[in-house]
């Protein structure tokens, strides 16, 4: 890829407020008669969103928005600048122990929500899910065994998994925010 960061974007909130998230979701998608939401195929009009003109898929990009603005989830992310991580004076400790700038960028939105769970849910364990990208999984993984491992305030990090996108309005609504 010629992307000059790396990012890497998630949403947390209590189970409460997800139930409460997907319903808007789906009802916003069901505005224009989709399924799902997908960034890159919503702007350049491709599968579903190819019988859509330009003023629907903006419309539709700015509903989901605004469902994401008036609900109560938050955004945890990570990025790193590509020429920083290839500079190995600034980098080298962090190549030594990352595959790749998404996987540094998936430790610290590690660190975001078990500060979160901290911070604003008493501790609350949380079951995380990310969108299903094989060439990322396996190191993921890895990095959150060893997380929970190391540290005593990585317990409340119940567990990992993977999802299809087009199944779970977080990660789309993830694909929206990043």
């Amino acid at each position: 890829s010629n992307s000059k960061t790396v990012t890497l974007c998630g949403l947390i909130a209590s189970s409460e407020d997800w139930d409460k998230f997907d319903i808007a979701w789906r009802e916003q998608l069901s505005v224009e008669r989709v399924s799902y939401f997908h960034a890159h195929d919503l702007e350049l009009g491709k599968d579903i969103f190819s019988g859509l003109s330009r003023g629907l898929r903006d419309s539709l990009f700015w509903g989901l928005a605004d469902v994401i603005g008036k609900s109560n989830i938050q955004i945890v992310n990570g990025g790193i600048r590509v020429a920083d991580w290839n500079d190995p004076e600034h980098t080298g400790i962090l190549r030594s122990a990352f595959q790749s700038p998404w996987h540094l960028c998936f430790a610290y939105c590690l660190q975001q929500l078990t500060d979160w769970s901290k911070e604003r849910a008493g501790g609350e364990p949380i079951a995380i899910v990310f969108s299903d990208q094989n060439e990322y999984k396996k190191h993921a993984e890895v990095i959150y065994e060893e997380y929970i491992s190391r540290r005593k305030d990585g317990a409340n990090l119940l567990s990992l998994q993977f999802a299809s996108m087009k199944q779970l309005p977080g990660l789309q609504a993830a694909d929206l925010v990043c």
